[in-house]
């Protein structure tokens, strides 16, 4: 599920990685998905910038860190006043956050409320989203939506929770949603990537 988001949504950082055989001594021992990790090195050759510009946060970032104070003011503000949601947009990339939403419920992803991380980097200043960590996905349908907004939702479904009742929000998104199953998830374009 990363090697697709890699492929198909730009906005979203993701890890790539290849298929391959492990055969140990000569004795066969199926096919592994060799993928890499997400570092600051791995970030900055991505984005061609420094390593030093490139500040990784996990799922619960600290509470001093610029990530959670956004986080926190999205919590506490009401973003349909437009000073608001215009601050959280000038911190945070909202098609790589919309888009992460997107994928990480089309996937069906059981474990997306602790499996995300954030990336910012000198070059983008903005921080976006990561599709990390999707080896719940494509499993079991699940309603991602309802993780997302639980009430006793932190991190991410404080901005979630907040943003998404915004009006120009709302249909900023549902055109995301709409480009993406028209284009980002035709069946032509996932069966090619699994052939």
């Amino acid at each position: 599920a990363t090697a697709y988001a890699y492929k198909y949504l730009p906005s979203l950082n993701s890890q790539t990685g290849k298929y391959c055989s492990l055969y140990i001594n000569g004795e066969y021992f199926g096919i592994y998905y060799l993928q890499e990790r997400l570092t600051e090195l791995s970030v900055s050759e991505h984005y061609d910038v420094d390593e030093d510009g490139v500040i990784i946060e996990e799922f619960a970032p600290d509470k001093s860190s610029e990530l959670y104070k956004i986080m926190e003011f999205a919590k506490n503000n009401d973003l349909t006043v437009t000073a608001n949601y215009e601050y959280i947009t000038n911190k945070i990339d909202i098609e790589s956050m919309t888009d992460w939403i997107i994928y990480e419920a089309y996937v069906g992803n059981r474990d997306v409320v602790a499996n995300v991380k954030y990336v910012k980097t000198s070059a983008t200043a903005k921080w976006k989203w990561v599709a990390f960590d999707l080896d719940w996905a494509l499993n079991k349908q699940e309603n991602c939506f309802e993780q997302m907004l639980a009430e006793n939702q932190w991190y991410t479904g404080w901005i979630i929770q907040s943003i998404i009742k915004n009006e120009p929000y709302q249909e900023y998104f549902l055109k995301r949603l709409d480009y993406h199953m028209d284009n980002t998830f035709k069946s032509n374009s996932i069966t090619g990537l699994m052939d």
